[in-house]
């Protein structure tokens, strides 16, 4: 065995030179029949009794010999799941993996295993430590295809210095499932496509980063069998940092050894860059490296790691797609495997240079805009690093391996993964070929966003945001391949790995094969994978694969040879179209409520019944909706905190007992408030309801504070935003519109709170942007009432003409005409009815402007009859004869030019008419108005501060946002 020496005292005396030749070359025996008993569980034979006993006695010799402890589960020959599958391609797929957790910057760091499946049929899961002890391992887990299941350790299972230990996880599965772990703390996160066993090889050079000053690089030694030997040669970017083994130091250049057995874990720390080090064992290894905490450009450190591919899997071209939505550029590593390797790049950056020995590397900065195409004369690996976070361009340092073209698939099935506080914004980013970019498929549906062509290659790269939790992507032509990256980003933290790779050993010699179909092998050496769709063997030999029906939610399956396509309901996707795309994600809505003592109690009623009636429509959970409210008047207050673990109905409770405080109205303290509590809850999709009259103590501070708080919620880029809810005896507009305005909002932000305008127009933010249970609409009806009675003056006459002159106008503007969108009628009436105008859709502004322009005031008949006008109005104009539309949302648009009986209009309301009141006399109190609208937020005053935004606020209710029966059993 080689190496086997470094565990035998060297001895003069010639017959214990001869005993201990005699058993090495016992151990030799040995280690054959335990790798025989290996290949016998993995071949699904039953492994004889006398095996067993034949292990323990050999056991016990060995004991005597070297003084060392087997330990026992390492010889258990029964094996619970057994794979399925006869015919194992080399991928990231797999039936078995061994992992473990490097030391990150926090000692409590959250250590989770993301699992997930992409095979058709439920999958049972082992997870165990052998080694190690845990108390809540081992476990067993059910994977569903199409769905992630998270698995969390505790954080002892953290590897930490330089030391020898036994914390390997063991994953089995009976069927291929992928896995990816994920090492988190606050602001120092990473995660790692994890590699199953059967691609682990026995050589290796690993991917650390420059040391900082403070924290230490990386590297852990993963043991898959027994026996198994490492020697380890640092590589010359060591600089002047060593490692410190066993008492030892090792400086750059030198090697030294490492033994381990299967399920030991040995993690190597250095101050120095430990990149381009080189491992070679006698026995298959995994392979982890990476930084405690790096720091790479600008910002903070962070965690950083990633599972190293063997030596016999990288290639010699790549392509490269920046990391999304930054600017800072990207860090690149290029390592040699061998002496004398030139590397030349195109693309969005134009470089050539050669390495000299193998194990050297350069690194580049390369612009955030640039795809680039890599081709080397011998095989390299790629590494690309995530720089800091600077200012707001969101992230923080973590790394990727980019795969060689060689490594490309058709098909892969992934999952994000979750923050340690929040949500990740979370990316896709992908590499094809051009003529195949319109075949990409993410989770059933066309890959839309801007192709990148890549200059000197017939490749194009891209990326797309995506939803939180499991995904697939695949190609519609099973040999069209690509290459999948995930990202993740946050405040001052971020993660990135491949999502997964064809790992055929593309970097040795091809030998010719028998073609298998699925085999992922390059067969008859012709640089492709798996390219024999049919040949004179497998041809005739179709299956149905839609019996039994893979597909989800009452999708159709639709059958091909050696394939199917799962045909979706409408609001489902996915490759067994098992996304709901409906399904609400993780939602923050936040209450400010106005508790002043001017507001009233009355007034506040209506905020209260507001928050009610939102509340009685959705779902209050960790992973829907969850709740908070903010009362204010001088100061404000947190009645209800987040995670405050009270029911819906604990909740509503609460609500009643909120009461009026003081007097003053400091809406600015209540924004910068809900700000604060929002900053600690990022990435999580948020929303900000604040009610307010318009009555504001400081309003260059609110205005402020709305600035902030929506340049915050906007900075997330998942559709989070500030709503102002207005309410009151009587409503400021214009002190609407200038919070608006301020927080660079338009009027669609500001709602009344007498329906859920403010919560439908949010929701499909809340959702998947394919889900088409929402959809905006201007169905309105629109009738307007002008008096022309002689005892107006004609100034006040005129004034309710240039009125809806200007009303017409705004809305020729801003809104369509049509049968399913705004259609216009109204009355001229004094005493009686002058002049009828019936809904209709051929009515447009225009035509009703210069038709105004003719109309003359009555100056005959000075008395005005408004009960006969709205009496006529609803029983005969509002009515289907006359174009009146039962599905659309009705408005009366009222001039008051003097008292009115307010109870004329009740009728109107009750019928769930929306009355809007424009007071066009100045000398009528505000009362007179505001006691004929629906609410004070529909009444107007022509004065000063009626202008084109006051009309646009009027104008808004025309259109709104309606959500059908499958949003609402959504959420």
């Amino acid at each position: 065995i080689n190496g086997m020496d470094m565990f035998i005292l060297a001895s003069e005396n010639h017959e214990l030179k001869g005993e201990i030749e005699d058993k090495k070359k016992e151990m030799i025996i040995l280690q054959k029949q335990l790798k025989d008993a290996e290949d016998e569980i993995d071949n699904n034979k039953m492994l004889p009794t006398f095996g067993v006993e034949i292990v323990l006695e050999k056991e016990e010799k060995i004991k005597g010999l070297f003084k060392r402890s087997l330990h026992a589960p390492d010889f258990v020959m029964s094996r619970s799941l057994v794979a399925k599958h006869p015919v194992k391609s080399p991928d990231y797929k797999g039936t078995e993996f061994i992992l473990a957790f490097m030391e990150n910057y926090h000692v409590d760091a959250s250590l989770e295993l993301y699992l997930t499946t992409s095979v058709y049929h439920d999958v049972k899961v082992d997870v165990s430590s052998p080694k190690y002890p845990s108390t809540s391992l081992p476990l067993s887990i059910t994977l569903q295809p199409g769905v992630m299941k998270r698995v969390q350790f505790d954080s002892s299972f953290a590897m930490s210095g330089t030391r020898h230990d036994s914390k390997a996880i063991l994953v089995r599965s009976e069927d291929e499932i992928i896995a990816y772990g994920s090492n988190k703390s606050p602001a120092s996160t990473d995660a790692f496509l994890s590699l199953p066993t059967d691609i682990l090889s026995n050589e290796y050079y690993v991917a650390t980063y420059d040391y900082n000053g403070a924290f230490p690089n990386e590297v852990l030694i993963i043991g898959n069998q027994n026996f198994t030997i490492v020697e380890i040669t640092l590589s010359d970017a060591i600089g002047s940092g060593s490692v410190m083994w066993q008492g030892v130091a090792y400086n750059r250049g030198e090697t030294f050894q490492l033994y381990l057995d299967r399920f030991d874990t040995i993690q190597i720390q250095s101050q120095g860059d430990m990149t381009g080090s080189y491992l070679k064992s006698n026995n298959p290894i995994g392979v982890m490296s990476g930084v405690k905490c790096a720091n790479i450009g600008p910002g903070a450190c962070d965690h950083i790691v990633e599972m190293m591919m063997p030596v016999s899997t990288w290639g010699k071209t790549f392509a490269t797609v920046p990391i999304p939505n930054r600017t800072v550029g990207d860090v690149f590593r290029l390592i040699s495997s061998e002496d004398s390797t030139t590397i030349t790049i195109s693309g969005g950056y134009n470089y050539a240079s050669s390495i000299t020995k193998a194990g050297d590397f350069v690194e580049l900065i390369i612009p955030s805009t640039s795809y680039c195409y890599i081709q080397a004369n011998k095989a390299l690996m790629v590494v690309q690093y995530v720089r800091g976070q600077s200012g707001t361009d969101l992230g923080d340092p973590s790394m990727l391996l980019v795969q060689p073209l060689g490594g490309y698939s058709s098909s892969f099935s992934f999952t994000t993964l979750t923050k340690s506080t929040g949500s990740f914004q979370n990316y896709f980013a992908f590499l094809v070929r051009k003529k195949f970019k319109d075949g990409l498929r993410l989770d059933g549906n066309q890959v839309i966003t801007e192709f990148h062509e890549i200059a000197g290659s017939d490749y194009v790269g891209g990326y797309i945001s995506i939803t939180e939790g499991a995904h697939s992507i695949r190609h519609v032509s099973p040999i069209a391949l690509f290459a999948g990256y995930l990202y993740g980003k946050g405040h001052y933290e971020s993660y990135a790995f491949p999502i997964g790779s064809r790992l055929a050993p593309i970097n040795l010699a091809c030998n010719p094969s028998k073609t298998v179909v699925g085999d992922g092998l390059d067969n008859d050496c012709d640089n492709l994978i798996d390219e024999e769709i049919c040949t004179a063997a497998n041809n005739g030999l179709d299956v149905n694969e839609c019996d039994p029906n893979p597909c989800q939610n009452n999708a159709t399956c639709n059958g091909t040879v050696g394939a199917f396509e799962c045909l979706c309901q409408e609001f489902y996707s996915g490759f067994l179209c098992q996304k709901d795309l409906c399904e609400v994600k993780k939602t923050d809505i936040i209450f400010l409520v106005d508790t002043s003592l001017s507001t009233g109690s009355d007034e506040l009623d209506k905020q209260v019944n507001f928050m009610k009636n939102l509340l009685n429509k959705i779902t209050i959970s960790y992973e829907k909706f969850e709740v908070a409210v903010i009362k204010y008047s001088d100061v404000p207050v947190v009645d209800i905190h987040f995670n405050s673990s009270l029911s819906k109905n604990e909740i509503l409770r609460k609500f009643e007992t909120i009461q009026l405080m003081n007097s003053s109205t400091n809406v600015g303290a209540a924004l910068k408030t809900a700000h604060e509590m929002l900053s600690l809850r990022t990435s999580i999709r948020q929303f900000v309801y604040l009610f307010t009259d318009g009555l504001v103590s400081n309003i260059v501070d609110a205005e402020h504070e709305a600035l902030y708080l929506q340049n915050y919620l906007k900075k997330t880029g998942i559709g989070n935003s500030l709503s102002v809810i207005s309410f009151g005896k009587s409503v400021r507009h214009k002190t609407l519109t200038d919070i608006a305005n301020a927080a660079k909002l338009d009027i669609s932000a500001i709602f009344t709170w007498t329906n859920m305008d403010a919560f439908y127009n949010l929701l499909p933010h809340m959702v998947d942007p394919a889900c088409k249970a929402c959809y905006e609409t201007t169905s309105s009806d629109i009738v307007f009432l002008i008096q022309s009675n002689g005892n107006m003056t004609n100034e006040v006459f005129q004034r309710q003409i240039n009125v809806l002159q200007q009303i017409m106008k705004r809305i020729g503007e801003k809104y369509e005409i049509g049968p399913r969108d705004l259609q216009f009628g109204g009355i001229i009436f004094s005493y009686h009815i002058h002049f009828s105008l019936n809904l209709n859709t051929t009515h447009k502004p225009i035509r009703i402007t210069q038709y105004l322009s003719s109309v003359l005031q009555d100056n005959v008949v000075l008395e005005v009859n408004v009960s006969s006008a709205v009496n006529y109005l609803q029983e005969v104009l509002l009515t289907e004869g006359k174009g009146k539309r039962n599905a659309s949302r009705t408005f009366v648009i009222y001039f008051v030019s003097h008292n009115v009986d307010q109870y004329v209009f009740i009728p109107l309301k009750q019928s769930g008419f929306t009355v809007i009141a424009i007071g066009i006399d100045t000398q009528l109190p505000d009362d007179a108005v505001t006691d004929i609208a629906s609410t004070a937020s529909h009444a107007f005053f022509v004065d000063s501060d009626f202008n084109d935004e006051t009309v646009d606020l009027l104008i808004k209710e025309f259109r709104y946002t309606l959500c059908t029966e499958r949003m609402n059993s959504s959420i």
